[in-house]
């Protein structure tokens, strides 16, 4: 079989859906903005041309300069290349990926917490001595600016990454490319990805932007958004800024604890790196997912003892079934000897795989999608019911684990064959137990 095989099966309905992804997802984070921009520029619970009387126009009179300025994209790429210093500065693990299909497990280097550690210094440092209620104002006032820049850098290193995969090589040193990734077609391979793992000396560009600008910048904009808040309310804060921004801390820290496990995910061990990551990294992350901290810097809303416990109980189970489960998969990958996982009973596949049936993963295939839906769920209900805007994460991430589980049971059906039949049989519910 070749290295790299010609990919026969698309995905996202072929080349014309992938156009229609980049448009339209391109889109989101402006109408998101555009459409809830204050007080009263955000739709009601139902409908009515009330506050988006006008929106069309409004968009209609946009100018390049309303929403892109070079200084701001300078800053963003500066943003950008911090992190790279950081990445090489800060001391790291080398941990060795999964075995890719040509033989080599390629070396990591974990650092991100330490990224993220170092930034939380920086922003107190610059708060405290420097004034910063000015720059986080700046950054809060000019979110517009950082959205365009931060697409607009996406889309360039998805050309750059796209143009590089076709360099030549001596033989048997050719990039290695996504199976997925390798169809011929120009929009297609762009926005899926072409090539597996693109690296620049030993910074792999996949796993940095997965885990590093768009996490690190989705804190630093609900910082901002907090700030925000403060100066509208001469200083105070309320319940429900706090708690979306512990909450989503809480979920940013988590990720970069356990940053490794990132290396056997789909996107970093099947998916190109292509304009799908790199604009999903850069830009759909922190721009989509403060809309609800953006939303409470102009909406302040109190949400009192009951409500506030409310949040958080439904956020504790949520995060509980995402944790344990997860870390419950990862130490038996790890070492399925260990006390805490040694009794768990599992099947053992042709090809060597053992498939959890028990624990956690013996509720569902995918429990920990619904732990996650569940935390993100108690994002939302930090913003109340006044509007529907802030509930686009959960609508949106919903059809996003539900194609996500579809996608990993192609992969995994087209792997195990019969041993996958064997093992739906057993645990027969997807994510939800009982449901789906």
């Amino acid at each position: 079989m070749a290295l790299n095989p010609r990919t026969t099966r698309y995905e996202f309905f072929g080349p014309p859906g992938a156009a229609l992804v980049m448009v339209g997802t391109t889109l989101v984070p402006y109408l998101l903005y555009f459409g809830c921009q204050g007080p009263d520029r955000c739709p009601p619970p139902l409908y009515t041309a009330g506050p988006w009387e006008g929106l069309v126009d409004r968009l209609q009179a946009l100018t390049v300069a309303d929403v892109f300025r070079a200084d701001i994209f300078a800053l963003y790429v500066a943003w950008f290349l911090y992190l790279v210093v950081l990445y090489y500065a800060l001391p790291g693990s080398a941990v060795p990926g999964t075995v890719l299909r040509n033989g080599q497990r390629l070396p990591y280097r974990i650092n991100g917490f330490r990224s993220l550690l170092v930034t939380c210094g920086v922003m107190f440092a610059v708060y405290q001595f420097y004034g910063g209620h000015r720059l986080f104002l700046f950054i809060s006032d000019n979110y517009v600016y950082w959205l365009t820049s931060a697409t607009l850098f996406s889309t360039l290193q998805a050309v750059f990454v796209y143009v590089r995969s076709f360099r030549r090589a001596p033989p048997n040193q050719e990039a290695l490319l996504a199976l997925g990734g390798n169809s011929g077609n120009t929009v297609y391979d762009f926005f899926i990805g072409r090539e597996l793992n693109p690296r620049i000396g030993s910074l792999d560009l996949k796993v940095f932007n997965e885990l590093r600008p768009g996490i690190l910048g989705w804190f630093v904009l609900n910082f901002a958004f907090l700030i925000k808040q403060a100066q509208t309310l001469d200083g105070g804060i309320t319940d429900s800024m706090i708690l979306i921004f512990l909450l989503q801390g809480v979920y940013i820290f988590d990720t970069l604890i356990f940053e490794a496990s990132v290396l056997t995910t789909m996107d970093v061990t099947t998916d190109g790196f292509g304009w799908m990551l790199s604009f999903g990294d850069l830009v759909w992350v922190p721009f989509t997912f403060s809309l609800q901290a953006r939303y409470l810097s102009f909406h302040p809303t109190v949400l009192g003892p009951v409500n506030s416990g409310i949040v958080l109980a439904v956020a504790v189970v949520g995060f509980l079934i995402f944790r344990l489960s997860n870390s419950q998969k990862n130490i038996f990958r790890t070492n399925p000897h260990d006390p805490r996982v040694k009794d768990l009973k599992y099947i053992e596949t042709e090809s060597g795989s053992k498939l959890l049936i028990s624990g956690w993963w013996g509720l569902a295939r995918h429990i920990n999608y619904l732990g996650d839906w569940l935390f993100g769920l108690s994002w939302c209900l930090t913003t109340g019911f006044d509007t529907p805007i802030p509930y686009f994460y959960v609508m949106y991430f919903a059809v996003l684990l539900v194609h996500r589980e579809r996608r990993d049971d192609h992969k995994c059906r087209t792997k195990y064959k019969k041993d996958w039949d064997r093992y739906c049989s057993i645990v027969r519910y997807r994510i939800i137990p009982g449901i789906y």
